[in-house]
């Protein structure tokens, strides 16, 4: 073989090894690349959330000079509506004298309040536009709920807003599984009564500012530590009364109930109110055969529709109290 033959041999094509480097340096730069572009691409969805919640927080305050000082309570009024993409959300203070709306821009969010309110006296100020969102709304656009059941983890107010029916009641630091107290429901009798439930809601008007048509979805835990007897239809579980003449309860439907078992359950309950329903009251069952039996409740939830969700009220984070701190109706993002 002549000499130009075997230097032409020698030098045609790339090694394994020099492939493998080529291919690793241009993944490398590709990463980078990536990188680079979605780092942009976030900030300029960030800058486009900042930029509409300061728009939308400049229509309030102008639409409030028109006003003499008084905040909307409507902001699709002022065109706030989910226009170009960008949805809202908004809350006045609990005094009104104040406001948050929070903008979502695909899925970034940013905020911005004027004197906002909630919480029993926190007050938040943030003039400039930042990411996140406003106590009680939900970053991302994601779905907020409200649980409308007033001291639903039986807190620092006792178990205010409930009694007892055919059962005692009591606070308790054991079996909590929010905050530090607990629900115990201890059955008077042998017999098939004995529950605890909202104080309100009659005949003639509804628990927990239900209404008449709608469906709500009701769940709590509950812990019982000897196992229940009779097999009752107010045994550990959900119950609803609800009444169609204003004058007489129309029916009892007790939900589903948790196992005849020692243990520590989630009971769930969907329902739908009839349309032509004048009022209704809502328990939880502590009957059995066995006198003085303990149950334990805590972590109550009831919202609207047919989707069960996981607990929260006013101490979760990103939730606020809409009234009184541990003892009102609570809304934040869907946990």
């Amino acid at each position: 073989m002549s000499r130009a033959k075997h230097l032409q041999s020698k030098v045609a094509g790339f090694t394994i090894v020099e492939l493998l480097i080529v291919v690793v340096v241009i993944a490398i730069l590709a990463a980078i690349t990536i990188v680079a572009y979605n780092g942009i691409a976030n900030r300029a969805k960030e800058s486009a959330a900042e930029s509409s919640a300061s728009q939308a927080m400049r229509k309030i305050l102008s639409d409030a000079v028109l006003k003499g000082d008084v905040y909307t309570s409507d902001i699709a009024s002022l065109g706030l509506s989910g226009a170009n993409g960008v949805k809202y959300q908004y809350t006045l203070s609990e005094d009104s004298k104040g406001f948050c709306v929070t903008a979502t821009n695909n899925d970034i969010s940013a905020f911005a309040a004027k004197s906002f309110s909630y919480n029993g006296g926190t007050v938040l100020d943030q003039s400039t536009a930042t990411s996140g969102a406003c106590p009680g709304h939900a970053a991302g656009g994601g779905a907020v709920i409200t649980n409308m059941i007033p001291n639903p983890s039986f807190e620092t107010t006792g178990y205010t807003g409930w009694i007892g029916s055919g059962a005692s009641l009591a606070t308790s630091p054991l079996n909590s599984t929010s905050g530090t107290n607990s629900l115990r429901a201890t059955n008077s009798g042998t017999g098939s009564t004995g529950d605890a439930r909202l104080s309100t809601g009659s005949l003639t008007s509804f628990a927990a500012g239900m209404e008449a048509g709608k469906t709500y979805t009701m769940s709590a835990k509950v812990t019982i530590p000897v196992a229940p007897t009779g097999g009752y239809s107010r045994a550990p579980g959900i119950l609803l009364w609800y009444s169609t003449n204003g004058t007489s309860w129309t029916n009892e439907v007790p939900g589903p109930k948790a196992p005849v078992a020692a243990g520590s359950y989630t009971v769930s309950y969907t329902f739908t109110l009839p349309s032509n329903a004048t009022g209704a009251l809502l328990g939880l069952g502590a009957s059995s055969s066995t006198a003085n039996q303990q149950f334990y409740y805590d972590s109550v939830i009831l919202t609207e529709g047919s989707t069960v969700y996981n607990f929260a009220d006013g101490s979760t984070p990103g939730w606020v109290w809409t009234g009184t701190v541990g003892n009102s109706i609570s809304r934040g993002p869907a946990l």
